[in-house]
């Protein structure tokens, strides 16, 4: 993947949820990868019209037990897998498709604030998503990138938990070694609508050290800012930070029947990667989990409770497949 292509990709942060059983989640997952074949021409200026290049990574994460500030604890535990497609139309136009699955195992226990009763357990978060990327000039890349999310419990309507929206932005290439995109994304999540700006950036320093957002299949996603160094073509280190906030539908029948979960969090972390081949990479994280809160907005009319909880451990592997 080129810079342009890095930076450009750093738009999609709000790419969650789309919610369906895991059957259907194998079948888009299926076509995804058929889409991966394609014919290729030469294109005049060397590249391969026709050529298409994807990813497939897969993750786990796990987010230490921490005290509730009026009572209790909870931890967390995700699982992920992600495929993505890109291909190029013409000298001037490329286009892609992302899908993703998670999976947010919840561990409350006595939570006070929520009248000793966890609030919500298993949330699943699916999206799928299209990208569009128009070369207007030599240095400057439109983006826009529709998206289809789902974020819900176990039980909850499906209907009433998905979303949608998209993100419109523009990329500038500063010569080879650094790409800068800006732009905005519309999301009209659960009972919300929001805009939210967004900042891209990927900067080689020089031969080793690069600054940019960080990989999609880390403990911060691609909301943040990372500093990496490259001691050679298989050893890779960073450090990094996130911003990770998404609201999900809960169970029709429970607790919290009808309602809407808020989770927020600001992951520090430090990576260390392996390649042991161009084809694949294995990555190690390690950090804390701060600024954590999770809420219920309640259906029922008893409105909304948010609880704070201290700084937690996280600790994450992921393995990627790319070409």
């Amino acid at each position: 993947m080129n810079k342009t292509e890095k930076a450009s990709s750093m738009m999609l942060q709000h790419r969650y949820r789309n919610a369906a059983p895991l059957d259907r989640f194998a079948a888009v997952a299926a076509l995804m990868l058929l889409f991966a074949h394609g014919k290729s021409a030469q294109a005049s200026d060397g590249a391969h019209l026709g050529d298409w290049s994807g990813s497939f990574s897969t993750s786990r994460t796990e987010q230490a037990d921490a005290d509730l500030d009026s009572g209790g604890e909870l931890g967390l535990s995700r699982s992920a897998f992600a495929l993505s497609a890109r291909r190029q139309w013409s000298p001037r136009i490329g286009i892609g498709a992302s899908f993703r699955y998670e999976y947010n195992g919840w561990d409350f226990s006595d939570p006070a604030a929520f009248g000793g009763i966890a609030p919500w357990q298993d949330i699943h978060r699916a999206s799928l998503g299209f990208q569009l990327r128009a070369k207007l000039n030599d240095n400057w890349q439109l983006i826009a990138a529709p998206t289809l999310q789902y974020a819900g419990e176990d039980g909850a309507k499906s209907s009433d938990a998905m979303s949608y929206g998209a993100a419109l932005a523009f990329s500038r290439n500063y010569g080879t070694d650094l790409s800068v995109g800006f732009g905005a994304a519309v999301l009209h999540d659960i009972d919300e609508t929001k805009i939210r700006p967004y900042l891209a950036v990927s900067w080689q320093i020089d031969e080793h050290w690069r600054l940019g957002n960080p990989e999609a299949a880390g403990p911060a996603g691609l909301a943040g800012f990372e500093v990496g160094y490259r001691r050679n073509e298989r050893w890779d280190f960073g450090a990094g930070f996130g911003f990770s906030e998404y609201r999900f539908r809960l169970d029709d029948r429970g607790p919290t029947a009808g309602g809407v979960g808020e989770s927020r969090s600001l992951p520090l972390y430090g990576r260390i990667s392996y390649r042991p081949n161009t084809l694949m990479r294995f990555d190690a994280y390690a950090g804390s989990s701060f600024n954590n809160r999770v809420r219920v907005e309640y259906g029922d009319g008893r409105g909304t409770v948010s609880e704070d909880y201290d700084a937690a451990p996280i600790a994450g592997i992921a393995v990627t497949f790319s070409r």
